[in-house]
């Protein structure tokens, strides 16, 4: 009865039909004929929300990894090196997220008990550690030079190759969404949204706040270490970069801009930033023919302007743009 009622809630309320609309869109995109470019641009788009995701599962706990990217490069070196041993990248897929999720475990069963800020820290922290362990097991890293990445079909052209992974990333990004909303919309995600408004009240009513906090870190690293592997694959490279600490903030970057710890955030924030970089591109040759020299600043200027709507966003919708669509397109009652 929850279920039907829950559905039939769903049906009533726009934002299913759009999510809907959305992905029937995304599912026949490919079919056009897009350029390389395109298709290129539209599977980080999924990567995006999918990484996302993973990290927003961990705010909804009420807590915050600023090295969240240790996970993810966790999981792209481990099927690195289990497919160039083995050449079976699925199950090195696999392995990766499984060993990413041992690590999240191990990292918070040391640092669960800590609040969200200094939390925050020691994972910011660890990823910083995993930079220098990267760089300095060269033997099997690769160290600076890193290593090129098996691909998941080697026997594909380019173009077939970007149509299927399309789909993958499409796929996986669909699937941690969801996934997201089932665990938020279950128990365990009761108890993380009372862990994240008050903790004390929440373990005066019996929850057992140190369990739910540590299930959330350990679920989000091994969502987390799945994207990374599958993101290794398509990209064809790794190094000790996909730990730096840009690849850290642009999950919080975008949860913020679109909602944190909302089910929408991830896609908001994720489509948004999709866009904003394409203008920055489009609009590349034009800065060129003001300054030939403006176009060394222009990498920064992006990190200018993401930064001037983060604060817009911050200072007009403290809770993100998700929660501002979802009052005007719910219908009222």
């Amino acid at each position: 009865m929850k279920t039907i009622s829950y559905l039939h809630f769903s049906l009533k309320n726009i934002t299913f039909y759009l999510s809907f609309l959305l992905i029937i869109i995304a599912l026949v995109i490919p079919f056009f004929q897009i350029s390389l470019y395109l298709m290129h641009v539209l599977i980080l788009m999924f990567y995006y929300i999918g990484y996302s995701s993973s990290w927003n599962l961990l705010a909804y706990s009420g807590q915050v990894s600023f090295g969240h990217a240790a996970f993810l490069g966790i999981g792209a070196y481990i099927t690195t090196l289990f497919t160039i041993r083995t050449s079976l990248p699925f199950i090195g897929v696999l392995i990766g997220a499984i060993v990413s999720a041992f690590i999240g475990l191990l990292i918070g069963l040391t640092c669960v008990r800590l609040r969200e800020w200094f939390l925050a820290l020691v994972t910011f922290g660890f990823s910083i550690i995993m930079i220098a362990l990267t760089i300095e097991l060269d033997e099997f890293t690769g160290g600076t030079l890193g290593l090129i990445v098996p691909k998941l079909f080697p026997s594909i052209n380019q173009y077939q190759y970007y149509f299927y992974y399309y789909y993958i990333m499409l796929t996986l990004a669909v699937f941690l969404v969801l996934i997201s909303q089932f665990i938020i919309r279950s128990k365990v995600g009761l108890a993380f949204a009372a862990i994240r408004e008050n903790e004390l009240e929440a373990k005066a009513t019996g929850i057992n706040v140190m369990k739910y906090k540590l299930l959330a870190f350990t679920i989000s690293a091994f969502f987390t270490g799945l994207t990374g592997a599958f993101y290794a694959h398509f990209i064809g490279f790794i190094n000790h970069q996909i730990y730096s600490p840009e690849n850290s903030f642009w999950p919080i970057i975008i949860n913020v801009i679109g909602g944190l710890a909302t089910i929408e955030g991830p896609v908001i924030g994720s489509i948004l930033r999709f866009f904003i970089i394409e203008f920055l591109r489009i609009m590349e040759p034009w800065v060129r023919t003001i300054s030939p020299g403006m176009i060394t600043i222009y990498p920064k200027m992006q990190i200018l302007i993401f930064g001037a709507i983060l604060v817009v966003v911050i200072i007009l919708m403290p809770k993100g743009i998700a929660p501002q669509l979802r009052k005007f397109l719910t219908p009222k009652e």
